[in-house]
């Protein structure tokens, strides 16, 4: 087993991973195929598509646990064996349920803090299910602890002009180790060609501090606007009060919605947000036409190991290129099976 990373104290460096799945109000560009099968689980390289970022938090040392936080329904995501992806990780896999509607991303890490800190990470890697990447998550690690005021590190990458204005903008200053000097969420007119990447990892307990102070601001801020209307105006926000109550645990159910590009923009107000570049491939699943380029991006990342063993086992059949056979398929020794072709269980080929 790897040695524990620790600080100069012997403190063990641990880390939480949380997975952002979102809920079923979203996915409406994946539509028609989200209206069968909502998006994380939807099979991509014979695996559902949340699984594949999971099982890449094997590649993080000192893991604690790994949470799901979204909306859908908890019986809607029972069908992920949370079970097999935690025996597979050797940690705990959950899913938690935010209130309907959502908190926005940051919002919802904010709702299940005191889940995501038992253990007492110190640092939180945060990962979105749609987001398609070699994910270099011991390498993103690496680049935030360089970089000691560092409190997030974002993943970001270079695309062009029209792919960049769809994402996060991010202007970096390379001479101060990535730092982040800029954020623009989805610009309507080009700021930068480096974008955010929708993979991070923040400094806990930290990272909720400055959540929680956003959240606090926000509440103050509508508590001083609702001063002057109607009383029944007064319950369509959260209250200063009432907020600060609630700092000690999970938040009720009036906390505001938080997304993370406002938290960016006050940790690059604080210089507190860094980068790392991006050197794999790396893909957002924003339509049905992307799950092919998926599957070939993970196929060739997976590779066709198993399929060939199963090949030479069973002599047969001719494999062709990136492919993935569930053990529980069915496939006649005689056929030719490949590129870039994944077959799920329950499966007869041939």
């Amino acid at each position: 087993t790897n040695a524990q990373t620790t600080d100069e104290r012997g403190v063990v460096m641990a880390s939480t991973a949380v997975m952002m799945v979102g809920g079923p109000t979203k996915g409406t560009r994946f539509r028609p195929l989200s209206l069968t099968l909502m998006k994380p689980l939807f099979p991509i390289a014979g695996k559902p598509l949340v699984m594949h970022p999971v099982l890449a938090c094997s590649k993080i040392k000192d893991l604690l646990q790994v949470v799901l936080v979204g909306f859908y329904p908890k019986a809607d995501m029972e069908s992920l064996d949370t079970a097999l992806l935690s025996r597979e990780l050797g940690v705990p896999v959950t899913y938690v349920q935010e209130e309907a509607g959502g908190y926005g991303s940051a919002g919802g890490l904010h709702r299940f803090k005191d889940i995501i800190l038992e253990g007492d990470p110190k640092y939180i890697f945060v990962l979105n299910c749609d987001v398609c990447s070699d994910y270099p998550l011991d390498e993103l690690l690496a680049s935030h602890r360089r970089n000691p005021q560092a409190e997030a590190t974002m993943l970001v990458k270079e695309v062009d002009a029209e792919t960049a204005k769809q994402h996060g903008n991010v202007v970096l200053d390379p001479s101060k180790g990535g730092q982040v000097l800029h954020y623009a969420e989805k610009p309507g007119s080009l700021v930068s060609k480096t974008v955010n990447c929708g993979i991070y990892v923040f400094s806990a307990p930290a990272i909720f501090d400055e959540i929680g102070a956003i959240l606090e601001s926000m509440a103050a801020a509508a508590d001083a606007e609702t001063q002057s209307f109607h009383d029944d105006l007064q319950l369509m926000s959260t209250t200063a009060s009432q907020w600060k109550k609630d700092q000690g645990g999970a938040a009720g159910p009036l906390q505001p919605k938080l997304g993370m590009p406002d938290v960016f923009i006050h940790l690059v107000e604080k210089k507190v947000l860094y980068s790392y570049y991006c050197k794999g491939f790396w893909e957002v699943l924003k339509n049905p036409g992307l799950t092919l380029k998926f599957s070939a991006l993970y196929l060739g990342e997976m590779g066709s190991e198993l399929a060939l063993a199963r090949a030479r086992l069973k002599g047969g059949p001719e494999i062709v290129g990136n492919v993935y056979i569930h053990p529980d398929a069915v496939v006649h020794p005689t056929a030719r099976i490949g590129s870039n072709v994944a077959i799920e269980a329950g499966a007869v080929v041939g």
